[in-house]
């Protein structure tokens, strides 16, 4: 999922390169072919690959290895412009997009949310509706976590690294995660995601850390 990559506020040149942008398969087609790589001036290159835009705001990745198409990007608008609407897009190199183009729900009903995409977010597009939408979440999501940083930090929480995106901040704790969980629910009225749930390591240090949603609350909570 790499929608989150829209969800962002890191200086320039400092946005992490998206997972897609690895895939020599991907970046190695004609621009022409990858909307995500192209040059349009009203493209965002901040969200292309660096390595067909030439943009200083992403990090460039390295690229190398065998050009077998391996990534699979999948986004939302769910998360970028409203709750349950339900309409995304995927990217990724041909091969992968014409495996996916055979499925035979697709050949028989073509478009699964046709309301939606044709009534309402086509329109949000063509408005730029739906960048102004996405200015205002990554401000208002910068802002909130700010907010929860400097509480965390107050509360000696430093989290382990300072959010510049999406909608989550990663903090150690100093035991157990689900026992601080279960006293911080019975005392406070708190819930939190335990890190160990995010994670299928099993590494010891997601037991003992919270994923906390800056996103889900106005700042004043």
């Amino acid at each position: 999922d790499e929608v989150y990559h829209m969800l962002d506020w890191h200086p320039r040149g400092e946005r992490p390169p998206r997972m897609v942008c690895f895939d020599e398969a991907y970046v190695g087609i004609p621009s022409s072919r990858a909307l995500a790589c192209s040059t349009d001036e009203e493209d965002d290159k901040a969200y292309a690959c660096p390595s067909e835009v030439g943009d200083a705001d992403v990090a460039t990745p390295p690229i190398g290895g065998t050009a077998e198409p391996v990534v699979l990007s999948v986004s939302s608008f769910t998360k970028i412009l409203a709750p349950g609407l339900r309409v995304g897009w995927i990217e990724a190199a041909p091969a992968l997009i014409e495996r996916l183009a055979k499925a035979g729900w697709l050949i028989s009903g073509g478009c699964s949310a046709t309301f939606a995409a044709d009534a309402v977010l086509k329109h949000a597009l063509r408005s730029w509706g739906a960048d102004r939408a996405l200015a205002s979440l990554v401000a208002e999501f910068s802002f909130r976590s700010a907010r929860l940083v400097a509480a965390l930090e107050g509360a000696g929480l430093p989290p382990l690294v300072r959010p510049r995106g999406g909608y989550f901040v990663w903090v150690p704790l100093p035991s157990d995660a689900r026992k601080v969980l279960d006293i911080a629910k019975a005392r406070h009225g708190v819930n939190f995601m335990p890190g160990a749930r995010c994670d299928v390591s099993d590494n010891p240090s997601s037991a003992r850390s919270a994923r906390l949603c800056f996103a889900w609350l106005p700042p004043e909570e």
